[in-house]
């Protein structure tokens, strides 16, 4: 059931244009309340954090208000504020992403909420670092292996010369030897 219904929300995020975000700066460390533009007493709200997939946080329905989280790791990090309100407590670098709440019933999702700082994080420049590290690898490795194969081709050269000159050689004093014999047998 949670496949298909995550199918289904990255077909809606997917849509959604960058126009469409609220974006919300903040200072890591601090609280931040996120308020979900359809303001009702049942929603759910999720995080996107590319290139990952999404991610369900919790969901909220009533009376009496109840919520119910889709990981247990959520509880001491978010919960849910008053009609629609997402509270997300000290905010790390992990937490930063596009939220977005749904409107059960009619899987109505938000424009969503990025939520960002002027701090960049390390965790985003590592994947970038190990693909220049492994493409330089490559580069090296390719350029290594172009040298000894134009190594191997110049030496194969080599031995077809000296092996052709052996057999001009070779061929020239036969004919020398039977020119020589050849009005001896006549």
């Amino acid at each position: 059931m949670k496949t298909p219904l995550l199918s289904l929300l990255c077909l809606f995020v997917w849509k959604q244009t960058a126009e469409a975000l609220t974006e919300q700066r903040l200072v890591l460390g601090q609280n931040v309340t996120l308020a979900c533009e359809f303001n009702l007493k049942a929603v759910i709200w999720f995080v996107m954090k590319l290139p990952g997939r999404p991610e369900m946080i919790l969901r909220t329905f009533g009376p009496p208000k109840q919520v119910e989280y889709y990981n247990k790791k959520f509880i001491s990090k978010y919960s849910e504020g008053d009609w629609s309100h997402l509270f997300i407590n000290n905010v790390s670098a992990d937490d930063l992403g596009i939220y977005y709440c749904i409107k059960p019933g009619h899987l109505e999702v938000s424009n969503g909420i990025r939520l960002h700082t002027s701090e960049s994080p390390p965790s985003h420049n590592e994947p970038e670092q190990k693909d220049q590290t492994a493409l330089q690898i490559l580069i090296i490795m390719f350029s290594l292996l172009t040298v000894v194969l134009f190594a191997a081709v110049i030496g194969l050269l080599m031995i077809n010369h000296k092996l052709s000159k052996e057999i001009s050689e070779y061929v020239n004093g036969r004919q020398k030897h039977f020119c020589s014999v050849w009005p001896a047998l006549l």
